[in-house]
């Protein structure tokens, strides 16, 4: 074999090594791409029957507190207050500690699915 040979032999196995690290590559983010959709989808889900429950907790709660009142609406006014006010603690939050709580748990998810993926 002569040096020639061997110099495109080595281009040919290094031109080969970088097409399956380019594979690679894709594949990962393809992996990481799906597990990202699969979680995100089922928290969609999580959230929306919780949300189901919720609503029908809340309208419980309401009718029970308008009954124990002997008035048919106040219960409803004293949930939607109730409601209000978490609604104007998450809105003056103005030190980040919702944020801060968000977003470790993001970057936590993207961290722990890349070494487990390795």
């Amino acid at each position: 074999m002569t040096d020639i040979d061997q110099i495109e032999q080595l281009s040919e196995n290094v031109q080969s090594l970088i097409n399956t690290k380019a594979e690679l590559f894709k594949l990962q983010a393809l992996g990481i791409v799906a597990n990202t959709f699969s979680v995100v989808l089922k928290k969609m889900l999580l959230c929306l029957v919780f949300l189901f429950c919720l609503f029908f907790l809340s309208f419980g709660f309401a009718t029970y507190l308008s009954q124990r009142m002997n008035n048919p609406f106040i219960g409803y006014l004293l949930v939607g207050v109730l409601y209000l006010f978490g609604f104007i603690i998450i809105l003056l939050d103005r030190y980040g500690f919702l944020e801060s709580i968000f977003l470790n748990k993001v970057l936590g998810f993207f961290f722990t699915s890349k070494t487990n993926s390795i």
